[in-house]
């Protein structure tokens, strides 16, 4: 059996821990390069759960200068870089799309030849 939860922190997680026979296998909450709930991902990752993130596609998130000198230097889009800073880490992005061409290109962004993001990176 697996359960998932949405937007719990960490104290959340710890009191359903206290009582429940069935541990989430998953965690979805808003997660970004500018919202990074690093008490949260912790928790998730000694805890065997995965960090499922929506809300990384706002255009602050996208427009941010960082996020778009990053896309400049790695020759990649906005969104891609944001994906990868999050699958890099072990996050899980969620995709929204209708469209079966953008969600191939999702699907494309770890290929083995394109750039990724460095340790440096990753931390900016």
């Amino acid at each position: 059996k697996a359960i998932g939860v949405s937007n719990y922190m960490v104290k959340h997680l710890q009191e359903l821990d206290r009582y429940a026979r069935v541990k989430p296998s998953v965690n979805q909450l808003e997660y970004s390069p500018l919202a990074p709930l690093l008490d949260v991902d912790a928790y998730c990752r000694e805890n065997g759960i995965v960090l499922q993130a929506f809300g990384w596609r706002r255009p602050d998130v996208l427009e941010h200068p960082t996020v778009r000198r990053l896309a400049v230097e790695l020759d990649r889009s906005p969104s891609e870089v944001v994906v990868l800073w999050m699958l890099q880490q072990g996050q899980a992005p969620l995709y929204q799309s209708q469209r079966l061409e953008r969600l191939l290109e999702h699907a494309e962004v770890l290929r083995k030849d394109r750039a990724m993001l460095s340790e440096r990176q990753l931390e900016e």
